[in-house]
């Protein structure tokens, strides 16, 4: 619809004069303001939209539609400083006790490579932990005034969170605190599904951004190419902003590509970056150029025009439960880069256990090898 179209020509980052003329003709056609609000704010592009409106149709802009997009900036702004602050205030609290807390995406990314971090809106507070370690963590968090997110089960003990049995469910933990603020704690980066590699990180190859004065590390930008395009295809590249995040990447943080390449081959996620890095230049900046390897392997492979129309459609169409869960598998099954990849992939499908199983089904710790057989159930 005409509404979907201004918001993809808007989210890009520049226009070209064929854009814009689209743009106009769009702008003719009597948009409905309120869904172009609406998908603005879902897909957090709304003060990019704003910004390509004023720069070439500033006159069809309704004076309601930029009274919201300021207001929604400014409450941006509110909780990007707060959640700076939280971030900085944490690093410091379990650094402080010796452990390894690294952030990654949210605030770090929007400062490693946003040029207008205000732009990235962002949600939880994300932390890279050592998994021998996540106890103690756990228990400083938890000192701090945070609780464990129960998965949807109230009844679920703090210690349950803390345990061995739970890290054999699941990569990652969430604490909130005062229904505002939700930090993750993740010891394996990259899900077991998609590659049985995980990232190293390596706090000596880090990165340093500033939050609020402070200097931070975060993932190095190759490391982040990685993280944010595994991550991007576990999520079917659902959510616009991930596209937007690696343009963002590539235009402003001076990529070793030569790191990218060994990364991509050493992780096994060579059609992975691919992707993201098509979706990037087709969706958000046209102007994105890559080394010749990637440009090559990209114009070989012809999955990745249909995959990034499977992407366009989520951003639009929601599917029903049935439909979401084939479809998510053809989708990874589909990015990967070869069968034993794939073989590998919906093995785990079949007998990865997860926390749900251990809903369902409470069982003492010494039968966790069970959970294998109960969840394909």
């Amino acid at each position: 619809d005409v509404e979907s179209k201004i918001v993809l020509l808007c989210a890009r980052t520049e226009l070209s004069l064929a854009d814009i003329d689209e743009l106009k003709k769009c702008l003719g056609r009597s948009p409905d303001w309120s869904r172009i609000r609406t998908l603005g704010r879902h897909f957090s592009v709304s003060s990019r939209i704003l910004r390509n409106l004023t720069k070439h149709c500033a006159q069809d802009i309704p004076p309601d539609f930029k009274a919201f997009v300021d207001d929604e900036v400014r409450r941006r702004q509110r909780r990007k400083m707060l959640q700076e602050l939280q971030c900085v205030r944490l690093y410091r609290l379990v650094t402080g006790a010796g452990f390894l807390f690294l952030p990654f995406k949210g605030p770090a990314l929007a400062a490693l490579c946003y040029s207008d971090p205000v732009e990235r809106g962002f949600g939880d507070l994300d932390f890279f932990v050592e998994a021998e370690f996540v106890p103690a963590i756990q228990s400083l968090l938890l000192r701090d005034g945070f609780a464990p997110v129960h998965y949807g089960d109230s009844s679920l003990p703090a210690d349950f969170f803390q345990s061995d049995l739970f890290r054999g469910f699941t990569d990652e933990n969430s604490f909130s605190k005062n229904d505002f603020l939700v930090v993750d704690l993740h010891w394996r980066i990259l899900p077991k599904y998609l590659t049985k590699h995980n990232v190293v990180v390596d706090p000596a190859h880090s990165a340093t951004i500033q939050l609020c004065g402070q200097s931070l590390p975060t993932l190095e930008p190759e490391t982040y190419m990685v993280v944010l395009s595994v991550h991007g295809t576990k999520h079917q590249w659902s959510r616009l902003r991930g596209v937007i995040d690696i343009a963002e990447l590539v235009a402003n943080s001076q990529l070793n590509w030569d790191k990218v390449l060994d990364y991509g081959s050493k992780y096994r996620v060579d059609g992975m970056i691919d992707l993201a890095l098509y979706l990037a230049r087709r969706f958000i900046n046209p102007q994105l150029v890559f080394p010749q390897a990637i440009e090559q392997r990209i114009a070989r492979n012809n999955r990745l025009p249909i995959l990034a129309e499977k992407s366009l459609r989520n951003w639009f169409i929601r599917d029903s439960e049935s439909e979401y869960i084939r479809n998510y598998m053809r989708y990874h099954l589909l990015a990967m880069d070869s069968f034993a990849d794939r073989v590998r992939c919906v093995a785990l499908w079949a007998v990865q256990p997860t926390v749900a199983d251990y809903i369902s089904c409470p069982l003492p710790a010494v039968f966790y090898p069970l959970y294998s057989l109960i969840h394909p159930l």
